[in-house]
């Protein structure tokens, strides 16, 4: 009796919880998306420019003493990009799934 309790505490709990839930699944999914488009536009962009071949090619010239070299600084900012889009990929499967697990429950009771 008192498991059951228990646990129909956590279910109110969780269902309590779960319009906040809805509304910050909205919220970030209304901010990412002109932020992914960005970032996927941008990365395809310097993908593209990246494999095509260039004119005249000529090797990059060395860094200047104490800046470091536009390639690898512009590797670096397209590591970071694709990095911070897994991330938020991976935070909206989070979210996703969560909420199909509140889904699920509420179809069980």
């Amino acid at each position: 009796m008192a498991y059951q309790r228990g646990r129909d505490l956590r279910l109110e709990s969780l269902l309590s919880s779960r319009p906040d839930l809805e509304r910050h699944l909205a919220s970030l999914l209304s901010s990412s998306r002109p932020l992914l488009s960005i970032a996927r536009s941008d990365s395809s962009l310097l993908l593209s420019s990246a494999s095509s071949p260039s004119p005249s090619p000529s090797p990059s010239p060395p860094a200047a003493a104490g800046r470091p070299d536009f390639v690898g600084c512009l590797t670096s900012l397209f590591k970071d990009i694709v990095l911070a889009v897994q991330e938020n990929d991976e935070t909206l499967r989070e979210l996703c799934s969560a909420l199909r697990r509140g889904r699920c429950r509420l179809h069980h009771l």
